[in-house]
C-alpha cells in the first residue's frame, strides 16, 4: 500500500503545485540535492495548503508526524531507530486517504 500511497500523493502534488513540483525537480536532475532547499521548501508550503490529501494527512496525523520527525532530529545517525515512527505515520495515512 505504501507505493500505492507515495504515487497518488506525488501525483497530487503535481496537480495542485505544477511549478513548484518543476522548479524542485528540476534541481534534483542538477546532481547536487543540497542546493534544493528554497525549492522543497516552497513545494512542501504549496501541498500542504493546496494539495486536499495532504490538507487532510496535515489535519488527521499531527501527532504520528510529530512524533516521527522528534525521533529522526534526536537520532540523525540512526534513523533506523525510527522506524516504528514511520510505520505509525504511514498507517495513519493511509486510514486517512482510505
Amino acid at each position: 500500500m505504501s507505493l500505492l500511497l507515495d504515487q497518488r500523493l506525488v501525483g497530487e502534488v503535481a496537480e495542485y503545485c505544477p511549478a513548484q513540483f518543476m522548479n524542485y525537480y528540476t534541481c534534483l536532475s542538477k546532481g547536487d540535492v543540497t542546493q534544493c532547499f528554497d525549492e522543497q521548501r516552497a513545494l512542501a508550503a504549496c501541498a500542504k495548503t493546496t494539495a486536499p490529501s495532504f490538507v487532510k494527512i496535515i489535519t488527521n496525523c499531527k501527532t504520528q508526524m510529530d512524533t516521527y520527525e522528534s525521533c529522526i532530529r534526536a537520532n540523525p545517525e540512526f534513523k533506523t531507530q525510527c522506524f516504528d515512527k514511520l510505520t505509525e505515520m504511514r498507517e495513519c495515512m493511509t486510514k486517512v486517504l482510505g
